[in-house]
């Protein structure tokens, strides 16, 4: 997923996290991958993602703490809706623009300890429900009287006020709600001294594990979601008999994980700090070696692998992750919750993974190309073979084959509407496209703006790895068209330009356009070197359609459409069991005449029609109803006429 964070201003925003959450279709359960950050130009772009529902959440950096997305919490208790969700496809991308908006609410109270006595300094900011951060606010700290005010806050229910101390513990006020632009005043927070996280880590075989590494995660509210986390933090003690005491200073829910060398690491959910007993399993890791090759068979050093569980393997460690309390308040974890680092590949190809359970992975590998295979760790060495993903390159070149002048974007897309990739053209008219899968086709487009409109050249059916294309943006004018009725009054009408010797596919070849306000005419921009048959009237406008004499060439004498008022036809549609049909189309067939300008109308809720700007005599009539896909003859009927009883046999 690509695209670009802007402020509520639209302003670049840098450093920004972007964290695309997606839901399997199978288990209903969501997770994260693919994080990124904003660029100094505000752009993005994730790692591979699995294909499915996905969310964007995103964390504007300081001093931006202010900023929210609207109607979107930036911790999800729930898969939310339309129109945050979007598809991720199976292979390409997918671009997602993100616009973030300002808090405009406040929350004012006053920090305490046990025994009621204010306390200073103190860490203040603002969660949703149960200890998830997020919907903007600006966290500050307390002062001499233990008196706080977070602004910038998004509005929201159940919100709550979470203050934290070093050696004084944390605490958070009861739900409050906070309306659109208001103020919620006499918030209290308590700050509780809370016990230490206690616990051990132990083999399979329920032995103490000795050289272990634990790291904790502070405010963790949905647990571990990446690697990225564990290697920004400095490991913990744990001693020879595999106990560890650790000291928590905000409290709240937090994350851990253990490693050991031979060992697979072990991930938790979230877990309320000062739970004591905890028991970590780690399990006898299974090694997975391999090579990866490129379609060709050579070796592709420098390819980033990494591995992720299975459906199974995530099945088998649900109940270790979810770690339920027992009646003593001791809890076990165990599995691998957050995949394995990544490694690159060496000079001839070659990786190797540790820190892996026994049995099916699914190992990705990326390099200008990506590609997801099962594997088995402990298994005999994999060969993996990457597609050889390839760029398409070009020139852009005006009608006289030098390279085009001006702002000339192009455009590289998956068929009319798939994902696509963007960027201007050199001056020199060169480009060269991201690395594309060579199993599809692409469209290639090019396009010039200018004060009167763009330019534009297609290619289709282009393949991946193509160097030499070439796309000639057309030598466009103007044609002038005005409509007209029978007494010179000008008309509000669409014009149509047919260009019947144009190649299938030309975006010049067909152009259908609307007058712009303030009437004079239309302004047609169209290619010069295509003639066109020009029309305007029919559909429903109640003039009859008219086509010009001839062909016509942009550039040349002003042209003028007269029309006529047309005859109607009335009465009633109904579906094959005589029912009024509601939502159904009613065309009029007139030779000679495009479809564009064929008069049409709708029936109303009681099947009623009102077909106008039919020529008076004969009218060969056609149907279509979203029941029934495609158009339908009707009978002929002469016009005008009214009462008709139309059935969509």
């Amino acid at each position: 997923v690509t695209g670009r964070v802007t402020d509520p201003e639209g302003a670049p925003l840098a450093g920004a996290v972007v964290q695309p959450w997606s839901r399997d279709g199978e288990t209903g359960r969501h997770g994260s991958a693919g994080s990124c950050r904003s660029g100094p130009d505000g752009t993005f772009r994730t790692g591979l993602l699995p294909p499915g529902p996905t969310v964007l959440l995103v964390h504007a950096p300081p001093p931006w703490r202010g900023l929210y997305q609207e109607g979107l919490p930036i911790f999800l208790f729930d898969f939310p809706g339309p129109p945050h969700v979007f598809d991720v496809p199976a292979e390409g991308e997918v671009r997602r623009d993100v616009r973030l908006s300002r808090g405009s609410g406040s929350v004012e109270g006053r920090v305490v300890d046990g025994a009621g006595d204010p306390v200073a300094g103190a860490s203040v900011g603002i969660m949703f429900g149960e200890g998830y951060f997020g919907g903007g606010g600006i966290p500050g700290k307390t002062g001499p009287d233990g008196l706080f005010l977070v602004e910038a806050v998004a509005p929201g229910r159940r919100l709550r006020a979470w203050a934290g101390l070093s050696g004084a513990g944390s605490g958070t006020s009861a739900p409050f709600d906070l309306a659109e632009g208001g103020t919620v005043e006499g918030i209290p927070v308590v700050l509780l001294p809370h016990p230490p996280l206690t616990g051990r880590v132990v083999r399979s075989d329920g032995a103490p594990l000795r050289g272990a590494a634990l790291y904790v995660v502070p405010d963790a509210g949905q647990g571990l979601t990446s690697w990225m986390e564990i290697d920004r933090l400095t490991p913990l003690p744990v001693l020879p008999d595999g106990s560890f005491v650790v000291e928590i200073a905000t409290g709240g829910h937090c994350a851990i994980a253990a490693t050991a060398e031979g060992c697979t690491p072990a991930t938790s959910g979230p877990i309320e700090g000062g739970s004591g007993d905890l028991r970590i399993v780690l399990q006898p890791e299974a090694p997975l070696r391999g090579r990866v090759l490129d379609g060709e068979g050579a070796p592709v050093a420098g390819a980033l692998v990494f591995a992720e569980r299975t459906g199974a393997q995530a099945a088998g460690s649900e109940a270790g992750e979810a770690m339920a309390a027992s009646d003593a308040g001791n809890a076990d974890f165990e599995g691998p919750g957050v995949g394995h680092p990544p490694v690159l590949t060496g000079p001839e190809g070659e990786f190797s993974l540790g820190g892996l359970p026994a049995g099916p992975v699914r190992l990705h590998v990326r390099r200008e190309g990506s590609v997801v295979v099962d594997a088995v760790a402990g298994g005999p060495p994999v060969e993996i073979r990457l597609p050889l993903f390839a760029p398409v390159a070009g020139r852009v070149l005006g009608t006289d084959g030098s390279p085009a002048t001006g702002r000339v974007q192009v455009e590289v897309r998956i068929g009319e509407d798939g994902p696509w990739w963007t960027a201007p053209a050199a001056e020199d008219g060169s480009f060269t496209s991201i690395p594309l899968a060579p199993s599809t086709t692409y469209r290639v487009r090019a396009s010039r703006e200018d004060a009167e409109g763009f330019d534009v050249a297609y290619l289709r059916d282009v393949r991946a790895g193509t160097r030499d294309l070439e796309l000639r943006l057309p030598s466009m004018a103007v044609l002038l068209v005005r409509v007209l009725d029978e007494e010179g009054r000008e008309l509000p009408f669409e014009v149509l330009a047919l260009a019947e010797e144009a190649a299938p596919g030309d975006p010049y070849g067909r152009i259908l356009m609307a007058p712009a306000p303030g009437g004079g005419g239309m302004r047609i921009r169209a290619d010069a070197t295509l003639s066109y048959r020009i029309g305007a009237g029919g559909r429903t406008t109640g003039y009859l359609p008219h086509m010009l004499e001839g062909t016509h060439r942009p550039g040349g004498p002003p042209l003028e459409i007269r029309l006529q008022r047309g005859a109607v036809l009335a009465g009633t549609l109904r579906n094959a069991r005589g029912d009024p049909l509601a939502g159904g189309t009613v065309r009029a067939e007139i030779p000679g005449i495009p479809s564009d300008l064929l008069p049409q109308c709708h029936s109303d809720d009681d099947g009623r029609f009102r077909l106008t700007g039919v020529p008076p005599g004969p009218v060969r009539l056609r149907t279509w109803s979203p029941e029934r896909k495609g158009l339908l003859e009707a009978g002929t009927f002469t016009a005008p006429a009214d009462g008709l009883d139309l059935r969509l046999e």
